[in-house]
């Protein structure tokens, strides 16, 4: 452990001191002053007890993973507080005979002894006694934080009703989230394969006419080769929306790729990718439900196996093209 050797500079005073504050005992009631009987208050948890410890002959003996792995099998069961002289550890310093330290101002011995001291312990707060405060105009901008809070540990929310507790909110256009979500996502799976291009220009009409805005197509070397439409709605079917399937038959059509994907939001079980084909037409149009009701590695794993998926397609209408 590098200790800077500011105990032996005049100049130095301090580091790292905190500022000046008043010594507050938090309580749920009116105890009074709380001084001498500060652990009878039920917002103070004293750790005084066994804990473990180890000594070290000199604090540059201290490794950096002292709290870590095997490092704790050398501590043992010390009690606090408690003076580690009195069980074994260094010696006393204030004797009735000579000073155990030299006497050569302003420096110190290099080797002083060290204690790594760990404790471990629980605490449950009590979901319906959340935090009392009293607000002044010093604090009053954390009482909003503080109410939210307040409903986070008791695992309620808000509801637009009237009623005693009020909070700010603001609103997400969920299509673009979800279809900026995808583009991330995809973009990242399909490094070394395709590269994925966000609403690229576009025109479904001779000399520029009508402009459309794809919502992600796969390229390779520039070309494109696979077009995908997020649409934040939810299916429990893997079936689209009829417009959703005029839209991405625009696109295949003004693009003269034969094949495209609508990405929706799974709303309930397990759906393979549906597929639609034109009549009339070599066109294909799949619908595929993306799973977001995991935790976050299972969300990853499905984007993941969307991505596959994808690479599959154009690998195949890249076979049945050279074939």
């Amino acid at each position: 452990m590098i200790v800077p050797r500011h105990y032996e500079d005049l100049c130095v005073l301090h580091e790292n001191l905190m500022p000046r504050r008043g010594y507050y005992i938090p309580a749920s009631r009116p105890m009074g002053p709380l001084v001498a009987d500060r652990d009878q208050s039920d917002r103070l948890q004293m750790l005084n007890g066994q804990w473990r410890f180890r000594y070290f002959d000199s604090i540059h003996d201290v490794p950096a993973d002292v709290f870590l792995g095997d490092s704790l099998v050398d501590f043992i069961e010390a009690p606090v507080p408690s003076v580690w002289q009195n069980w074994g550890f260094d010696w006393h310093q204030y004797t009735n005979i000579r000073s155990p330290i030299p006497l050569d101002p302003p420096h110190v011995p290099q080797n002083n002894p060290a204690g790594a001291y760990l404790c471990e312990f629980d605490h449950t707060p009590d979901p319906d006694d959340v935090v009392g405060m009293h607000f002044t105009r010093l604090n009053r901008h954390y009482q909003p934080a503080l109410h939210l809070a307040r409903l986070v540990l008791r695992r309620t929310g808000l509801i637009d009703r009237v009623g005693g507790a009020s909070a700010s909110s603001f609103l997400l256009n969920m299509n673009d989230l979800f279809q900026d979500f995808v583009e991330d996502r995809l973009r990242r799976h399909m490094r070394g394969h395709l590269d994925v291009v966000a609403e690229p220009t576009e025109w479904l009409g001779h000399h520029r006419a009508v402009r459309m805005y794809p919502d992600l197509v796969l390229e390779r070397s520039g070309v494109p080769v696979y077009v995908c439409d997020a649409k934040y709605k939810l299916t429990a079917d893997g079936i689209g929306r009829n417009p959703d399937y005029y839209q991405l038959l625009a696109y295949l059509t003004a693009m003269n790729l034969d094949e495209g994907v609508l990405i929706y939001c799974l709303h309930d079980g397990e759906v393979p990718p549906r597929r639609v084909d034109v009549r009339h037409t070599d066109k294909r149009l799949f619908t595929y439900a993306l799973d977001l009701s995991g935790r976050v590695d299972e969300v990853e794993t499905a984007l993941r196996e969307l991505a596959r998926w994808a690479r599959g397609r154009v690998a195949q209408e890249r076979a049945a093209t050279a074939a």
